[in-house]
């Protein structure tokens, strides 16, 4: 596999320093947008156009445990409706709260950004975090509504430039498959691809797929040799 990385310059870069959960997020008209693809600065430039919004959570060691409540109480719904238009279950509060409250625990910062519309209901968000100097991309999602309005590339260049305010200099965007053949996945690439960056080689273990005859005789094999071994044991006692 590999994975993307895109590059951010902060101008805190030497160490990160925790905002105020709900603080206003950066200025959005900034370096990393000139870097972009043109077409994917255009939908960010609509989607501020359109009148949407961005809302940040920066949650971190100390962080009174109610404003993760409030984050995610936000951002699941947001979630729920994006992963029904594919058939994915959703995570539940429980995941994401804990989830978070770990990150935290660990001495990282959970980001999560909101795109909001003129009423101030969410239609896009994305989750990352932060530790030392890097930064990864959790998750992202949108309704409908905010999907057509150019949410949600607005809702992840809200976050790299949030995580890059804080003193973030790497974020990743996530692995991928070079010889993916899934349509689905290659378009989350090519569209990842537009925010730039460079690519890293990771290292990847994978096991071969096995057809049912080949696994059932990998079990009666599995089951010989813990047979023998009893038989072996036995006969020493």
């Amino acid at each position: 596999r590999t994975t993307r990385e895109t590059t951010v310059h902060a101008a805190a870069s030497a160490g990160v320093t925790p905002r105020v959960a709900g603080s206003e997020p950066p200025a959005l008209e900034n370096e990393m947008l000139g870097r972009y693809d043109g077409d994917i600065r255009n939908q960010i430039r609509q989607a501020l156009r359109r009148g949407l919004d961005v809302q940040q959570f920066v949650l971190y060691g100390g962080t009174p445990h109610e404003s993760t409540i409030e984050a995610y109480r936000r951002y699941v719904p947001v979630q729920a409706e994006s992963y029904a238009r594919t058939g994915m279950p959703p995570h539940d509060m429980n995941y994401w709260t804990g989830l978070s409250d770990a990150v935290q625990r660990g001495g990282g910062i959970d980001i999560v950004v909101l795109v909001v519309d003129e009423a101030g209901t969410a239609v896009a968000g994305v989750t990352c975090h932060a530790f030392q100097g890097r930064a990864i991309y959790w998750s992202g999602a949108s309704t409908a509504a905010g999907k057509s309005n150019r949410a949600n590339p607005l809702a992840l260049h809200a976050a790299i430039s949030s995580c890059a305010s804080l003193g973030v200099t790497t974020f990743e965007l996530g692995r991928f498959d070079a010889m993916e053949l899934s349509d689905k996945e290659r378009s989350i690439t090519q569209y990842k691809a537009q925010f730039r960056g460079y690519r890293r080689p990771v290292l990847n273990f994978a096991r071969p797929s096995q057809s049912l005859w080949a696994q059932l005789r990998s079990l009666v094999t599995s089951i010989r040799s813990d047979f023998n071994r009893i038989v072996a044991v036995a006969q020493r006692g």
